[in-house]
């Protein structure tokens, strides 16, 4: 293995640490056991609208929201992300896991958009 080989492996490796950085947890972390579906085109970076590509989309609303100094809990866009992503699970998220998604959402954009 050359030198070049080794820089481009640091890079890809960068990368890939980024782009795990700027994504939500896994819905696993925080919902426990999921519906025994997968959200292909998400995982294939083709759609947002699936379970996956919505639970993404909900943690991102809340981000933005917050970098913007507003209150994720009574924004509207962010209650019609949540509703979009709540019937796609097939039922509310509770407290503890609407507290935990938030708290990720919140130091995202505290580390990363101010």
């Amino acid at each position: 293995m050359t030198a070049a080989d080794l820089d481009s492996l640091r890079q890809d490796a960068h990368r890939q640490a980024e782009a795990k950085a700027n994504r939500p947890p896994p819905m696993e972390s925080i919902l426990g056991a999921l519906p025994g579906r997968t959200d292909a085109l998400y995982q294939l970076s083709v759609s947002v609208h699936g379970l996956e590509g919505t639970w993404h989309r909900l943690w991102g609303i809340v981000a933005m929201v917050h970098s913007f100094g507003q209150d994720p809990t009574t924004d509207e866009s962010v209650a019609t992300v949540r509703d979009q992503f709540e019937e796609a699970l097939g039922r509310a998220l509770t407290p503890a896991e609407w507290q935990a998604l938030k708290i990720h959402a919140i130091q995202h954009a505290d580390k990363t958009m101010k």
